[in-house]
């Protein structure tokens, strides 16, 4: 008897650690699914949900199996913050509800006219609403731009940025602020970090290639310009052209 209790015990330990630390799961495309945190096989910390475009869906927190803290869900199309509720110890405290839908309709108010100061009050409603709106900030910081107020499309692409790291676009629109500011230098970060997220981007390839032959450095700004025209931009494929250079 003796005997077989030495060897049930520790399987009973083992079996009573249950999960421990962090634990992620990911789409077929590489993109983070989800990430949790275990305690004791009970969930402790911070969860996080993503969709495949790598926008968050939900976030939750719990403390020793219990929902404690503020629980986040997220519009899985537009990006936008849904509800935000309060937990303590396993019970609600408080609950809010974020104008989704008006802020939609803002949105949709500024990408439909054609003057750029009302697209820009429409999005700072749509905003106003909906903090988390990532494309309105986008569309607001193109709108800044076409009134060629750089210095607000460059906060208003950032901010777009902080919500969603992985848009390519908005780091070349970025660039192209800062370099209309002359700010040569952070153009030139901006465009090498879209090409990073996406390295088949002409128009950053080009851009980028631009800025470099205009500062000076013709050898490299030619070498992204050959980029771009191999992968079909027209404009970079004129330019070369037109000095005589083959892609």
């Amino acid at each position: 008897m003796k005997r077989l209790l030495l060897i049930v015990l520790p399987l009973l330990l083992i079996v009573g650690c249950g999960k421990n630390g962090l634990h992620t799961e990911y789409y077929e495309n590489g993109q983070k699914k989800i990430e949790r945190t275990y305690k004791n096989g009970k969930e402790d910390g911070s969860t996080t949900i993503w969709n495949e475009k790598g926008w968050k869906e939900v976030e939750w927190n719990y403390k020793d199996g219990k929902k404690d803290g503020l629980w986040t869900e997220w519009d899985e199309y537009y990006g936008i913050k849904l509800e935000e509720t309060t937990y303590k110890d396993g019970q609600e405290i408080s609950t809010k509800k974020y104008e989704t839908k008006a802020a939609k309709d803002w949105y949709k108010k500024g990408y439909n006219t054609k003057e750029y100061d009302k697209k820009i009050s429409f999005y700072l409603r749509a905003i106003e609403l909906a903090p988390d709106y990532a494309d309105a900030y986008i569309n607001l910081g193109i709108a800044y731009g076409k009134l060629d107020l750089n210095t607000k499309a460059i906060e208003s692409y950032e901010k777009a940025i902080e919500l969603k790291p992985d848009y390519a676009y908005v780091y070349n629109n970025l660039g192209t602020a800062y370099g209309k500011l002359d700010l040569n230098t952070k153009a030139i970060e901006s465009y090498e970090k879209a090409i990073e997220l996406d390295p088949d981007y002409a128009i950053a390839y080009f851009n980028l290639g631009i800025t470099y032959y205009n500062q000076g450095n013709t050898t490299w700004g030619i070498e992204q310009l050959k980029k771009a025209a191999r992968l079909g931009h027209q404009g970079a494929q004129a330019w070369l052209k037109r000095y005589g250079h083959d892609w």
